[in-house]
This record gives C-alpha cells, structure tokens and sequence, in this order.
C-alpha cells in the first residue's frame, strides 16, 4: 500500500470535507494532496501521461529500447523523487541551468495526442501486461504475480526510507 493520497473535490464538495479528509490521512499514515480543483487524472497520472508518451516516442523513433528507457528512469530519477520532488530538484540543480536547458528541450519533445502505435497494436492483439503475460515484456506463467509480492515489497521498503528522509526530518537535518 502506497502512503501517498490524492484528494480531489467535485463541483458540488464542500471544501471542508475535502480539509477534514486531508487531516485524518495523516492519521492513517498518508501524504495526502489536496487538488485545488477537479482535474482530469489527477495529478501524479497526468504527470506520467507526459512521460508516458515521451518514451514511446523515444522507443518509437528507436533511440532506445525499453530496457534502456527503464533503466534510465530506474537510476536517474528513482534516486532522486522520493528525497526531494520535481520542484526541489529544480531548486537544488539550478534554476538558471535549467531556464536554458528546457528552452532547448522543451520545443524537441513529443507533442502527440494519439495513443502510442506500438501499445494500440498489442493491445489489438491481446495483450493486457502481466495480468495475461503479453506485455512490453515478456512474462512466464505466474511471474506478474511475483511482481505484484515484488511491488509490494518494494512499496513497503520506500515507505520506511521516505519516512527516515521525510520533509519534517530533512529541514531539521538542514538546521
């Protein structure tokens, strides 16, 4: 089970349920979000939409194979989102790099509002991922629910070190 809680109201919410949910998430154990309005897949999917559709573009035009693409986000990004978030990232490797970075990447990245070719023809052909075992990968019998012990394993191992590293105890660290 994840710790993290995307709370969103629909038009007719009251805000102050939406604000009584967001305390007691924190009794559950929860790092809750409260969307400041109701968005369309929420926040963290939509940001894995972008990067979604980026790697099927880099897979596609055969910069890179799956595997490459997995491992870079596995050891780049992986060893860094769960310390510090996107905008902290930013913070800490620079502002004023990043400004010129982005001015030279942003107008390079995939702008498609088509599903990905390769994923439409699989799907067309069956293939659900681990829960039938034709996926981007390969899968032998019973291996997607290994990697459902494996997810939760794992989930329940990042919760404990988000914890050790949570924003509370980092600024103290900092003081």
């Amino acid at each position: 089970m994840t710790r993290f809680l995307e709370i969103t109201c629909g038009g007719q919410t009251d805000p102050r349920f939406a604000e009584q949910v967001f305390e007691m998430a924190h009794h559950w154990g929860k790092e809750p979000t409260l969307l400041k309005k109701d968005i369309r897949g929420f926040i963290t999917n939509r940001l894995m939409y972008a990067v979604y559709r980026e790697i099927f573009h880099q897979l596609e035009a055969g910069n890179a194979t799956r595997e490459e693409i997995d491992k870079a986000f596995r050891y780049d990004a992986g060893s860094w989102m769960t310390l510090m978030g996107i905008f902290r990232r930013l913070d800490y490797m620079g502002l004023n790099d990043y400004e010129k970075i982005l001015a030279r990447i942003f107008p390079q990245l995939d702008n498609s509002t088509d599903v990905p070719a390769v994923m439409q023809r699989m799907v067309r052909e069956g293939a659900r991922g681990v829960h039938n075992n034709l996926g981007l990968y390969p899968y032998e019998n019973g291996e997607g629910r290994r990697w459902d012990e494996a997810f939760a394993r794992f989930n329940q191992e990042i919760r404990d070190l988000a914890e050790e590293y949570s924003a509370e105890k980092v600024k103290a660290y900092l003081q």
